[in-house]
């Protein structure tokens, strides 16, 4: 399992939650997004639902079924 840090949800960037490269994540990884707000998410692969931010969220590269998906407590 590998902890990802971003700052933003969308937009592509390296420092966006769906920017990371679809091929380097696994199923169970997690990320914890903070863009004024603090969210986490786990990665669910196979998940393959739309998208719907910041609830459900795709890498943008080699997304396959992966998806971030938002984690409440």
């Amino acid at each position: 399992m590998r902890i990802y840090h971003r700052d933003a949800i969308t937009g592509g960037g390296s420092n966006a939650l769906d920017g990371i490269d679809g091929t380097s994540l696994s199923d169970g990884d997690r990320a914890f997004v903070m863009d004024g707000t603090f969210r986490a998410y786990r990665l669910v692969d196979p998940f393959g639902e739309l998208t719907d931010p910041p609830e459900i969220v795709a890498p943008e590269t080699n997304a396959g079924l992966k998806r971030w998906v938002r984690q409440t407590t």
